[in-house]
């Protein structure tokens, strides 16, 4: 197979450096890279409600540290997401705010993860719209690494545009 029509190859990137940064503390990553080496394409409510409940966190985790503790879920899709995603994601909960996005966002990790939470948006959302919302936290999660270890945003943001599902 041919890779040169890839968003992330020798010549859009300095893959020398971005290994080395990424060498340096591999452990920083593993659940992103656990979950996208076990990809097989397929889905049920189980794996996206896990998905979603770890994405959440991790985005309450970039948050923190960059000391953005009272924008858990908005302030990793506005600085590591592109439009694409954010657009994506707003439509998905039929919001019109990244601010609402983000509500909504805490609202079903909260759903999942919280026995006895009313099930407002579990009960209106269907498996095919939980997979997309569990697929724009995976790829805003990954912006947020390729920023750290170096990739020029223009290759996230070609990566994220590529690999963002269309709504």
């Amino acid at each position: 197979h041919f890779h040169w029509h890839m968003p992330i190859t020798q010549s859009t990137v300095p893959l020398d450096s971005i290994v080395s940064t990424w060498l340096q503390a591999p452990q920083n990553h593993s659940p992103i890279v656990s979950s996208i080496q076990h990809e097989t394409g397929f889905r049920n409510a189980h794996a996206a409600h896990g998905e979603i409940v770890l994405y959440a966190t991790q985005f309450e985790s970039i948050s923190y540290v960059a000391g953005q503790k009272d924008k858990k879920y908005e302030y990793p899709l506005a600085r590591y997401g592109n439009q694409k995603l954010r657009d994506g994601l707003m439509k998905t909960f039929g919001k019109s705010s990244l601010d609402d996005a983000a509500v909504a966002i805490g609202d079903i990790r909260n759903e999942i993860a919280h026995v006895g939470r009313p099930k407002h948006w579990l009960a209106t959302l269907s498996l095919g719209q939980l997979v997309r919302i569990s697929q724009y936290l995976q790829l805003t999660i990954i912006g947020y690494i390729l920023t750290n270890i170096g990739v020029p945003a223009n290759a996230i943001c070609t990566y994220q545009d590529r690999y963002s599902p269309d709504v």
